[in-house]
């Protein structure tokens, strides 16, 4: 059977089955890879044991037992000392992993330590030279999303920042504060940068600061306006990061076991701040917490808001996520990465040993876990990743409540504001489409017209989107005179040309619907006849066929109409109205329209314009093709709702006659007798 080529987010054996992980190890590869595993599984045991007597309070392993466990390691490398150093400004042990990586003979391990451009020396940010392929780890990456152009502007602080970052300027330096006691941050001046680095090499960006759920910032760095740094930068390499369909692929193996699985969401701190940059580029990488501040603040490693951070923390913890998987061997796990959520579902007898072994590989290299951030446990109920709540049992999947809440509030907020959005509001809303796409497929094609429009959009426009196809679907009229009124309309879904397209006129007497004449008269009526013919239209031309089931579940369909009668559109566009007998033809047509998930919209059309569906009314069919009309009766209509409405009506009316008949006058009530009987205020 052809199953789907699934992307785990390392490039990595974690594709195959855990039981094909070692095909095609040789000798020393297997046996470098069963000696570390060997190893783990004695610590893990250990250190599980101290766990369950309550000797370990905080931390799940102590520093002196992770130091032990490395030099461990260490010592079946070629080089044990130097395995154990640590980069400056890097919490991973890298020398460690590149030895074992080279070990295992993995593709890329020459990237962490060999070089002038490595990790541990601080990796190029692209924007001078384009960044190195790595095919063995990634696809090549065959389109770039296009970036705003605007001038350039070497200190872009000398305007005002963005207002997210104004109201955080004292918690913004605050957080760069804290990143430099952390080695990822510089405080200087320009006078400084000029002289190290030299004339023109600086560049302070604009801020902005999202707000955490904790009350810190997160900094943005935005390296593509005036500074134009994201501009310059050429990545080579795809980044591709797993969805659900790929979450299943690796989840489904697990379902032949029957077993209970145990699954573990894992948060990596400050992921793409993990990542070394050269020092050449960090005056590319400026900022200031103010506009007015006289300190300059560079970025030593991975920053938010620069193009470059993804691609390079992906590579990086992709080397430290293939040893892992590499060392576990045939250990029963499956493994994901999100950026910075690692996904770990373990199974077996042994399900809860091979799980802390895990954890004792993240941590031995040195991954800066958030473990405040962990969830997890048993995952025979709903479990959720990144947004997308999970079923392992049913093997289902569907959006978070949070996600959704997103989209519609989105939707619900552009149509409050007349569908009037900036381009980069847009993009930003298509993005989030995409993201809703990986799940569900079938959105897919609708969003096409919109990468389209997005394409040649300007993030700083502010726009309408325009219609994608002819709006109109139909035209009509209604003719109100004594004894009678006649509906017309003819199709437009086919073009302007009368002589193609069906079309239908109606006579409805007083005998067929009583409620569109008093005294015999209708011309009191013309809105509710407007309203009418378009029902008919949607009737005739097939607008209200049979519903199918699951229809509820499809996108809803606009059916454009246009009428001579301004009154007509206004009432549809506001959904209601309290004159009759319109509210009831009102409500027949949107309960028929409910049936097929449609919503019609009528526009309102010159009477000079409207003259074809003018003439259907007189009884003019000279410029349209008999052999195209279509038979149509009033019982053809969706009106079972407005006839129960109008003999509800008539029986209303007819007992207000009588109560009013029987009414007798009212005392007239005094101010005394008034002010007695008011409530108190």
């Amino acid at each position: 059977m052809c199953k789907r080529e699934i992307v785990d987010g390392f490039g990595s054996p974690g594709r195959w089955t855990p039981t094909a992980r070692e095909r095609i190890a040789d000798s020393v590869q297997a046996g470098h890879a069963r000696a570390v595993r060997d190893i783990l599984e004695k610590f893990v045991r250990e250190q599980s044991f101290m766990l369950a007597t309550g000797k370990i309070s905080s931390s799940p392993f102590s520093e002196e037992a992770l130091s032990c466990l490395r030099e461990n390691i260490a010592a079946t490398l070629d080089d044990p000392a130097g395995a154990l150093e640590v980069p400056e400004r890097q919490p991973f042990y890298l020398h460690l992993l590149a030895q074992s990586l080279q070990t295992l003979g993995d593709p890329d391990w020459v990237i962490l330590t060999q070089g002038e451009e490595c990790f541990a020396n601080g990796m190029p940010l692209g924007h001078d030279k384009p960044l190195p392929r790595t095919p063995q780890v990634f696809r090549r990456r065959l389109k770039s999303r296009k970036l705003d152009e605007t001038p350039f502007d070497a200190i872009m602080s000398n305007y005002i920042d963005y207002i997210s970052a104004e109201l955080s300027s004292e918690q913004l330096e605050a957080q760069f504060r804290k990143d430099a006691e952390q080695g990822m941050m510089i405080a200087t001046t320009e006078g400084a940068v000029r002289q190290e680095f030299g004339p023109d090499q600086l560049l302070i960006a604009a801020m902005g600061a999202i707000k955490k759920p904790n009350g810190d910032v997160r900094p943005l760095h935005d390296a593509t306006h005036g500074v134009n740094l994201n501009n310059c930068i050429k990545i080579a390499d795809r980044l591709e990061v797993p969805g659900p369909a790929d979450i299943f692929e690796v989840v489904v193996p697990a379902a032949d076991t029957k077993e209970v699985a145990f699954c573990i969401c894992a948060d990596i701190a400050q992921a793409h701040r993990r990542v070394k940059i050269r020092r050449v580029d960090w005056p590319r990488l400026g900022c200031k917490a103010t506009s007015a501040a006289r300190v300059v603040w560079l970025n030593c490693v991975g920053t938010f808001g620069v193009s470059s951070a993804a691609i390079l923390w992906t590579r990086l913890f992709g080397c430290v996520g293939r040893s892992v998987l590499r060392v576990l061997g045939p250990r029963w796990n499956l493994q994901v990465i999100f950026v910075d959520d690692l996904r770990i579902v373990v199974l077996g007898a042994d399900k809860y040993v091979v799980l802390w072994m895990i954890l004792a590989a993240y941590l031995a290299i040195g991954t800066p876990f958030s473990f405040h951030k962990f969830k997890g446990g048993l995952v025979s109920l709903v479990a959720e990743f990144i947004g997308y709540y999970l079923s392992y049992e049913t093997f289902s999947a569907g959006l978070s409540p949070k996600r959704v809440k997103w989209i519609l509030e989105w939707i619900e907020g552009a149509e409050k504001n007349n569908w009037y959005i900036t381009g980069r509001r847009f993009s930003e809303f298509l993005g989030r489409l995409n993201f809703v796409a990986r799940l569900l497929s079938w959105i897919r094609p609708f969003l096409a017209p919109l990468f389209a429009f997005n394409a040649v959009l300007h993030r700083g426009t502010a726009v309408k989107q325009a219609w994608l196809a002819p709006r109109e679907s139909f035209r009509t009229d209604a003719k109100c005179e004594p004894g009678k009124v006649v509906l017309g309309g003819w199709s437009t879904k086919a073009g302007l040309d009368p002589m193609v397209p069906p079309w239908f006129s109606l006579e409805v007497f007083p005998s067929d619907l009583p409620c569109l004449f008093r005294d015999g008269e209708s011309g009191w009526a013309s809105t509710s006849a407007e309203l009418l013919a378009s029902l008919a239209a949607l009737v005739a031309f097939g607008h209200l066929e049979q519903p199918i089931p699951g229809a509820q579940d499809c996108l809803q369909v606009f059916v454009c109409g246009e009428t001579d009668n301004r009154s007509t559109p206004e009432v549809q566009r506001k959904g209601s109205t309290t004159k009759w007998p319109l509210f009831g033809i009102q409500m027949s047509a949107c309960q028929a329209l409910r049936r097929v998930n449609k919503r019609l919209v009528l526009n309102w059309r010159p009477r000079d314009e409207n003259t074809w569906a003018d003439d259907l009314t007189n009884g003019n069919f000279s410029a349209f093709d008999l052999r195209h009309r279509v038979k149509l009766t009033l019982s053809m209509l969706p009106l079972e709702l407005s006839s129960k409405l109008d003999s509800a009506r008539a029986e209303f009316v007819q007992a207000k006659a009588t109560l009013i008949s029987l009414k007798g006058k009212e005392a007239a009530m005094g101010e005394q007798e008034k002010d007695a009987t008011k409530t108190n205020w």
